[in-house]
């Protein structure tokens, strides 16, 4: 018996969605099959600058449940969360809560960006930990994060496309 947690989702419906913080526009940007649910940051688009996973988990209470999302690209954890211990930010409830708010979704974290602002001491191994608790969930890690920088918010960095095209070929490979 394998000790790997269960993939999240079916990857059954037809959208694909980025959701998050204020990174998550420039990676829908970048994505041929990834759109957001809306171009202003709200809850109800379940993206907004400045926010983290407490937020997104209060944001996702008010959505509908939706069985029509296929993939969730969750870019979330730099604001308040890398930095810190994971065991501190309720991953748990944001995964729990997206499984039943998105039933069929396939679930992947993006690992975010660090270098900046609060993140500056922020290590590789440090968003290793943190993104190992999603791993640990069932989610799918992304290979590429959106890695140091001292702008997170400049669009075109490399990352970015690296990100989107990551995506795509998941999303590929899951239709083939």
């Amino acid at each position: 018996m394998s000790s790997e947690p269960a993939k999240t989702g079916t990857g059954k419906g037809t959208k694909h969605i980025v959701i998050g913080d204020s990174q998550t526009p420039f990676i829908a940007n970048k994505s041929q099959k990834f759109d957001l649910l809306g171009s202003s940051g709200s809850e109800e688009n379940l993206w907004k600058g400045g926010m983290g996973i407490s937020w997104l988990i209060d944001a996702l209470k008010s959505y509908p449940v939706n069985p029509d999302i296929a993939t969730v690209a969750i870019c979330i954890g730099t604001n308040g969360g890398i930095n810190r211990d994971p065991s501190k930010s309720d991953i748990p409830g944001l995964v729990n809560l997206l499984k039943q708010k998105m039933p069929n979704a396939r679930l992947v974290a993006i690992p975010g960006s660090w270098g900046w602002g609060g993140n500056s001491k922020v290590t590789q191994d440090m968003v290793t930990r943190f993104y190992d608790e999603f791993k640990k969930l069932g989610v799918e890690v992304t290979k590429n994060s959106i890695g140091e920088t001292d702008n997170p918010h400049s669009g075109g960095l490399a990352s970015y496309s690296q990100i989107g095209s990551e995506l795509d070929s998941l999303v590929n490979a899951s239709s083939e």
